[in-house]
């Protein structure tokens, strides 16, 4: 064999190994490029680039192995699949997270009842939502369903729900207003139904709305009556005047003065005032 057709069959052969071993790394590279992977045992999925096409019922049973859970749905509203994208370097949500994501796409959600986790319609969340405390809320996660009631000082519970009312999930988020009279006392408050990362934006806005208010003292002096005569109605009047903020008046008097000294938020304060200017008008005997 001549030198020329040996070192043509040389630089073929090096071609070829060149080849074969690229081609053997693109396909081990398979390996580390797009994928879904089991979850470790902090029940951590391991998700990279681009995963279409995962059936839901995977990522419920991915669900149901690592968070020890049996779950209760029906097969006719699980049917579909969804595509995730990742950073390619890889993220590690939990197997709760996954599943409530993709089920979120089909306006579905993940509620516990008793020994069983149950997949239903998020317009039924907030029936079988879990009630939390704010300290509780913090850690939850974000499309966990919860409840939790807030207490209001200074906002009426009727104006609270007018302001949070679109920034509720338009599925299956509630606020309700709760007013009654106990033992003499206004409770003044929302029951706040949503997921939980909706549900602490909304006290973010509701501490905002809530905020200390301007407290007062106000001296009314009494033309026409005396001031024993309509104490017990102006009392009365200051525990129902503007929600819970309203319990923390105090209406005394002045009987030299012939007046009365009210104090407590400013609003609440000018609506004691216009009940006492009523109460103060000359007798028609």
């Amino acid at each position: 064999m001549s030198h020329s057709v040996r070192m043509v069959a040389a630089i073929i052969a090096v071609t070829l190994f060149g080849l074969t071993f690229a081609g053997g790394q693109a396909k081990g590279g398979d390996k580390e490029g797009d994928k879904l992977g089991k979850p470790d045992e902090a029940g951590k999925l391991v998700m990279r680039g681009t995963m279409e096409d995962v059936p839901l019922s995977e990522l419920v049973q991915l669900y149901s192995t690592y968070s020890g859970r049996a779950l209760v749905y029906d097969p006719k509203k699980m049917s579909g699949s969804v595509t995730f994208v990742a950073p390619h370097d890889g993220t590690s949500p939990t197997a709760e997270d996954a599943l409530r994501g993709a089920l979120n796409q089909f306006r579905l959600t993940l509620v516990s009842q008793g020994p069983f986790d149950e997949i239903v319609p998020m317009a039924e969340m907030c029936t079988m939502a879990e009630v939390v405390t704010r300290e509780e809320l913090r850690d939850m996660p974000a499309l966990r369903p919860v409840r939790t009631v807030v207490q209001l000082r200074n906002v009426d519970a009727g104006v609270a729900r007018a302001a949070l009312q679109n920034l509720l999930s338009r599925q299956g988020g509630t606020v309700n207003p709760v007013e009654s009279i106990e033992n003499g006392k206004l409770s003044n408050a929302v029951i706040v139904c949503d997921f939980a990362k909706n549900v602490r934006d909304m006290l973010k806005v509701l501490d905002a709305l809530d905020g200390d208010s301007s407290v007062e003292s106000r001296v009314i002096r009494l033309k026409h009556v005396k001031v024993e005569d309509i104490f017990t109605a102006v009392q009365t009047a200051s525990r129902y005047s503007g929600g819970v903020s309203s319990n923390q008046m105090t209406v005394g008097t002045s009987p030299s003065l012939n007046a009365l000294v009210i104090t407590g938020a400013a609003g609440s304060v000018d609506r004691v005032a216009q009940v006492v200017a009523q109460l103060d008008v000359e007798s028609g005997n």
